[in-house]
This record gives C-alpha cells, sequence and structure tokens, in this order.
C-alpha cells in the first residue's frame, strides 16, 4: 500500500486523475485520525493502487497528540500501522 499524507496548509494536487474503473477501489482505504475524529474518510485511487488523502492535522485528542492510521475496509478489521502514526 502506497499513501500520500500532505499535511498544513492547503494539499498538493493530484498528479494524475484515477484510471477508469479505479474510482471503486478508493472506497476500499480509509483515513482515521485525529483530524476527523476518527472517523472514515475513503482515500483516491490515484495509480497503481497508491491512494492518497488531504488532511491538516492541528492538535491531539484527549489520547495524545496527532496521529493517523490507514484502515482497509472501514471498520477496524484490518488498519496499517498496528500503533497509531503520531505526526
Amino acid at each position: 500500500m502506497g499513501a500520500l499524507l500532505w499535511a498544513g496548509v492547503g494539499c498538493a494536487p493530484t498528479p494524475e486523475a484515477p484510471a477508469r474503473g479505479q474510482e471503486t477501489l478508493a472506497s476500499e482505504w480509509f483515513f482515521r485520525g485525529t483530524p476527523n475524529g476518527w472517523g472514515t474518510e475513503a482515500m483516491s485511487a490515484v495509480s497503481g493502487g497508491r491512494f492518497e488523502t488531504c488532511q491538516t492535522f492541528q492538535g491531539g485528542d484527549a489520547a495524545g497528540g496527532p496521529r493517523f492510521k490507514i484502515d482497509r475496509y472501514g471498520d477496524w478489521r484490518e488498519s496499517y500501522p498496528a500503533q497509531d502514526y503520531g505526526v
């Protein structure tokens, strides 16, 4: 899995549009973290099995500083990395 995470003010443009047929794959990888209250936010397919998301990390939550995970199905069955990734 490749993920591009852009943090800060504004996001870099997507280098290319998703290939036809890959749009449905985007809903299979989700960003979860402190920027979205650990909700599920579908990532965008870029190319060759790569996905991206644009997030702004401003602070953490009651459990710690700003951090995230990538969730395969949006239900925590399979998420990466094993521990939250601190930003």
